[in-house]
C-alpha cells in the first residue's frame, strides 16, 4: 500500500478542479449582483464574526478549525449556488440532482436502513444524525413536488419523491422534522392547483396511516410526546432542550459581543454552564435551536444578521412570486411558470427550514446556507430583479389581462401531452 496515496481521496480530489471551473464559469454580473444582495452580504458579516470570534472562543482551536475546514467548503458552495442558480439552466439541473439524490438515500429508511444509529431511527450516515437528515428531506418536499408540476415523466418522480422523502422524515424519528413538514403543509396545499387539492389530502391522510402503522412502538412513544410536553425529557431533564436554551441565553447575555465563539456552545456546556456531575457525567451538548446557537457563539449583532438573513432571503422570494404572478401577461408563458415555480418551492424550502432550525443547530449548515443562496439565484435571475435593468426574455404584451392563479403555474401554460399520431404529423411536416 502506498501510504501517501491512501491519503487521497477521490470526492477530495474531484472536487478542487469542479470548484475551480465552477468559480472560472461564473457569469461574473451574476456574481457581483449575488455580493450586492442584503441576504448575502450577511451571510458575509456572520463570518467575519466568526473569525473575529475565536480569539475569545470557549474552545479556540476547535473554532479555528472549523472555519479553515468546514465553513470554508460551506461558502464556497453558498456563493456557487447564489450566483449559479440566477442560470436557470443550472437551477433545474440541480433541483433534479438534489430531489433524485435525496429522494434515493430517503428511501434507504423505508427499507430499514438506518446508518448503525439507534434501533428505529433512520439518519443518512456520519454527516447528518436522524435530526439533521430529517430537515433535509423537509428542505427538499417542495422542490419535489415543483418537478411533479412538470407533467410527464417527472410528474410521477416528483409525487413519488415526496411521498418518499415524507416518509423517511417519519422514520427518522425526529420531532423537529415531523413539525416542519407539518408546517409547510398548509403552504403546499395554498398553491396547489384547485383540482387536485382533494387528491393531495388524500394521499397525505394514506401516507400518513400507513408510516404510522410500520412505526416501531417506541417511535410512536417519541411522536406521541409532542402532545405532553410536561412528561418529556426536553422540559424537565438538565439537559433537554429548555435547560440548554436558557443557559445559551445566559451566555449571549454574559457575551453579548462576540459571544462564545463559532462552534463554542458545546465547549461552554461542558466548562462555562457551572454543571456539577450528578452521577451521569457532564454534557457537552448541542443547542438544539439555530437563533440560540448564532446569539451564544456570535452575540447579539450574530443574532439579529441571522435573522435579518431570513427575512431578506423570504422578501426575495415573495418578490419574485408577486411580480411574476401580477405580471405574467408580460412574459412568455413557459417562463412566467417557471419562476412562479421556483418561487413557490423556495417559500416552501425556506418555511421548512425555518421551522426545524428551532430545534437544531443549523446556523452554519449547508442546509441552510442552500436555501438562503436559492433564494438569492432566484432573485438574481428573474426578469423582474430591477426595473433599471433590462429583462433576460423576450417581453410579450397580451391584449387583454390574463387570469393568473397562486398555484405552480400561471394559468397560462399548460404542456400538452403529444400522441403518436401528432409526433408522427409533426415529423412529417417538418420533412
Amino acid at each position: 500500500m502506498i501510504t501517501p496515496l491512501s491519503r487521497l481521496y477521490p470526492a477530495k480530489v474531484i472536487a478542487v478542479p469542479l470548484i475551480v471551473t465552477a468559480l472560472i464559469g461564473l457569469r461574473r454580473d451574476f456574481l457581483a449582483r449575488a455580493l450586492a444582495l442584503g441576504a448575502v452580504r450577511c451571510v458575509v458579516l456572520i463570518a467575519a464574526l466568526a473569525v473575529l470570534s475565536v480569539p475569545g472562543s470557549a474552545y479556540p482551536r476547535a473554532s479555528f478549525m472549523f472555519l479553515t475546514g468546514p465553513y470554508l467548503r460551506y461558502l464556497v458552495f453558498f456563493i456557487l449556488v447564489a450566483a449559479g442558480f440566477a442560470d436557470r439552466r443550472i437551477f433545474h439541473a440541480c433541483l433534479i440532482a438534489l430531489v433524485i439524490g435525496v429522494s434515493i438515500a430517503a428511501a434507504r429508511a423505508l427499507m430499514g436502513w438506518n446508518a448503525n444509529y439507534e434501533a428505529g431511527r433512520f439518519a443518512i450516515g456520519g454527516t447528518y444524525d436522524p435530526n439533521a437528515s430529517a430537515s433535509l428531506f423537509v428542505l427538499v418536499v417542495p422542490f419535489a413536488l415543483l418537478l411533479a408540476s412538470r407533467g410527464g415523466i417527472w410528474q410521477w418522480l416528483g409525487f413519488g419523491s415526496a411521498l418518499i422523502l415524507a416518509g423517511a422524515v417519519m422514520k427518522t424519528g425526529s420531532r423537529g422534522g415531523m413539525l416542519g413538514l407539518a408546517v409547510i403543509m398548509p403552504w403546499l396545499l395554498y398553491i396547489a392547483p384547485r383540482h387536485r387539492r382533494v387528491l393531495y389530502v388524500g394521499g397525505l391522510v394514506i401516507g400518513a396511516i400507513l408510516v404510522v402503522a410500520t412505526m416501531s412502538e417506541r417511535q410512536r412513544g417519541r411522536f406521541a410526546s409532542i402532545f405532553s410536553p410536561s412528561e418529556d425529557y426536553n422540559m424537565t431533564f438538565r439537559e433537554g432542550r429548555i435547560e440548554v436554551w436558557k443557559r445559551g441565553l445566559g451566555y449571549m447575555a454574559a457575551n453579548p459581543v462576540l459571544g462564545v465563539g463559532v462552534e463554542g456552545f458545546m465547549f461552554a456546556e461542558g466548562t462555562l454552564a457551572g454543571k456539577r456531575n450528578e452521577g451521569y457525567g457532564i454534557g457537552y451538548t448541542a443547542a438544539h435551536n439555530s437563533f440560540i446557537q448564532i446569539g451564544a457563539e456570535l452575540g447579539v449583532l450574530g443574532l439579529v444578521t441571522f435573522v435579518i438573513m431570513w427575512i431578506l432571503s423570504a422578501r426575495a422570494a415573495w418578490r419574485v412570486r408577486t411580480e411574476s404572478v401580477r405580471r405574467a401577461a408580460e412574459l412568455p408563458p413557459p417562463v412566467a411558470d417557471q419562476e412562479i415555480g421556483l418561487a413557490n418551492a423556495c417559500i416552501g424550502g425556506l418555511i421548512g427550514t425555518i421551522a426545524t432550525s428551532f430545534f437544531l443547530s443549523l446556523a452554519y449548515d449547508p442546509i441552510v446556507l442552500f436555501i438562503v443562496a436559492a433564494c438569492a439565484g432566484l432573485l438574481i435571475g428573474s426578469p423582474f430583479a430591477a426595473s433599471s435593468r433590462r429583462s433576460d426574455h423576450a417581453v410579450v404584451v397580451a391584449p387583454d389581462p390574463v387570469p393568473t392563479g397562486a398555484g405552480w403555474r400561471s394559468g397560462r401554460f399548460r404542456p400538452q401531452r403529444q400522441t403518436r399520431g401528432n409526433r408522427r404529423g409533426q415529423r412529417g411536416a417538418a420533412s
